[in-house]
């Protein structure tokens, strides 16, 4: 079950406020432990706004996607630490980004400078 943005941050404040442990939150509202972990990194790099301001879809430039695939694939970064360095609220929009890299490699993320064109990776953007 996804959990509500309000949830996410109330999470985060039991256990930065009130000294709560990861598992015990784990435990109350069924999330697996790895989760509140990203929750509370989320909010200690970006502070309350990761979780206040309003829902947008983000895009990411090409070069971002780009640069965070290679912290994890040349650097060994795990994808939660570098999803919670750039904001990533759910650390599965990475795994897809290597995943989609390892596939299709580099030129999955060229753009075409004379005329957009609808990707058949990533359905309803244009490159």
């Amino acid at each position: 079950m996804k959990k509500t943005r309000e949830i996410k941050l109330r999470i985060v404040l039991e256990h930065l406020e009130e000294g709560r442990t990861i598992a015990e939150l784990s435990k109350q509202y069924g999330i697996d432990m790895s989760n509140v972990k990203c929750y509370i990194n989320l909010f200690l790099k970006h502070g309350p706004s990761i979780f206040t301001d309003p829902e947008k879809q983000q895009s990411y430039s090409r070069e971002m996607k780009l640069s965070a695939i290679k912290r994890h694939l040349v650097g060994g970064e795990s994808m939660r630490s570098i999803a919670a360095d750039i904001g990533l609220k759910d650390p599965g929009s990475l795994r897809d980004w290597v995943h989609k890299y390892r596939v299709h490699g580099e030129e999955l993320y060229y753009v075409n400078s004379i005329s957009p064109k609808k990707s058949s990776v990533f359905p309803g953007r244009y490159y």
